[in-house]
């Protein structure tokens, strides 16, 4: 062998190897004072909102099933407006819920949101005022693709008021 061989073969490698400390993992109370001891909840960066307001359609208030849409419906309580048809029940022990209905024979997906869009905001301004048991399905007209976004809100306000009355059928 040579002497570069020599040096880097195993029998020349030192035996005594460097102990590490026992738990080395665990920083000791003298090691670096500045850092804080135990978990740290993360900092959050930037500005905290305070008081943020809350404009979602949670999911307590949504007609999610097939079998919820079928039993609103299958009542026949209808009443119509120019823009919107509403089917309603009245449902003893639930909370006041919506669903909406807008088919591919409505318009292209950008139409059929804005309509939903339009639908789930005038629930959300109106819903302090309604029947508390009540669950309403929300169909468009083919008028609803032209009309101003006022316009069915005020609409659908107006025939949700109706509803509220316990023989409103049109």
């Amino acid at each position: 062998m040579t002497k570069d061989k020599e040096i880097f073969h195993e029998k020349n490698i030192s035996a005594k190897q460097k102990k590490t400390p026992k738990d080395s993992w665990i920083s000791n109370k003298n090691e670096i004072c500045q850092w804080p001891q135990g978990n740290q909840p993360k900092k959050k960066e930037g500005s905290q909102i305070i008081g943020r307001l809350d404009f979602k359609f949670p999911t307590s208030y949504r007609l999610k099933k097939t079998h919820q849409f079928a039993r609103v419906t299958k009542e026949k309580n209808r009443i119509r407006g120019s823009f919107v048809v509403v089917d309603f029940l009245i449902q003893e022990n639930t909370t006041l819920k919506l669903g909406i209905v807008a088919s591919k024979k409505f318009g292209k997906s950008p139409e059929r949101n804005r309509f939903k869009r339009i639908v789930r905001e005038s629930f959300r301004l109106s819903k302090n005022f309604l029947h508390p048991n009540l669950w309403i399905i929300v169909r468009p007209r083919p008028k609803a693709k032209l009309v101003k976004m006022q316009e069915v809100k005020s609409e659908l306000v107006s025939l949700l008021q109706k509803v509220k009355q316990p023989n409103a059928r049109t």
